[in-house]
């Protein structure tokens, strides 16, 4: 996994509102990922209400030369939505974005889940961990309403490993301190208040080998952040793909 994926692989996503003169409200950060040939936006349940998990009213922005564009969604699911789920795993959604969107996107740009193995074997409570994503506080804000203006603002967390979570299929990460990067700029946050929005957010392992996307956000407070592993998303996004459970 190269680099480029540490940025292309967090997505910032809004929310379309009825009102025309602030046509969006921040909503999350979402992690972007290939699987059989199938692009997925996943981000956590809980920071969507009931009446905006419609893909028609979700808008994940992506870059690109000619300004920031929203990716289509064809349909979504939800671990809600299978039996004999685990309720401590009910608090993922994944979007399938639309064939349209393919043509503004690079899909090697995403990491591809099939992977063999699970992706924390073998790490300490002290391997470096990255978690980046879209805070909806913080000096540099994402979203602008005089004039409109959409500016999405990457922000990197350096974490370390603090093992498995109490709650079933999942694991910590630590943050160092509350000194955060965005670019080349460095800057405190107000932990855990400005931490909102980074639900739904890509966690890194930072192998000699190369990142290797690990889990994605659910929880975070105080100094501790919790994920959920990525095999549990790969095993989601199969079972959806074959058809077991409920769409929704």
């Amino acid at each position: 996994m190269s680099l480029n994926l540490l940025e292309w692989c967090p997505r910032l996503i809004l929310l379309r509102n009825d009102d025309e003169q602030f046509k969006y409200s921040y909503g999350a950060t979402g992690t972007t990922v290939r699987c059989n040939d199938k692009i997925y936006i996943i981000t956590a349940t809980h920071t969507l209400t009931d009446e905006r998990r419609a893909g028609r009213l979700i808008e994940p922005i992506i870059e690109t030369p000619h300004g920031c564009m929203s990716l289509s969604i064809n349909k979504y699911a939800s671990i809600l939505s299978y039996k004999d789920r685990d309720h401590a795993l009910c608090d993922i959604t994944a979007y399938e974005v639309g064939k349209d969107a393919k043509q503004f996107v690079n899909q090697n740009l995403f990491p591809d889940i099939l992977i063999d193995g699970d992706p924390l074997t073998g790490l300490t409570n002290q391997s470096r961990m990255l978690v980046t994503g879209y805070p909806s506080d913080g000096p540099e804000q994402q979203l602008s309403f005089d004039p409109p203006t959409i500016t999405p603002v990457l922000y990197n967390f350096q974490t370390v490993y603090d093992g498995p979570s109490d709650m079933l299929h999942m694991s910590r990460v630590r943050l160092l301190s509350n000194r955060v990067s965005m670019g080349a700029n460095h800057f405190d946050l107000n932990f855990p208040n400005q931490l909102n929005g980074m639900c739904g957010s890509p966690v890194f392992s930072l192998r000699s080998e190369g990142p290797r996307l690990a889990g994605i956000v659910t929880m975070a407070g105080r100094n501790h952040i919790q994920f959920i592993n990525i095999v549990i998303i790969l095993t989601f996004l199969r079972n959806w793909q074959s058809g077991r459970g409920k769409r929704s």
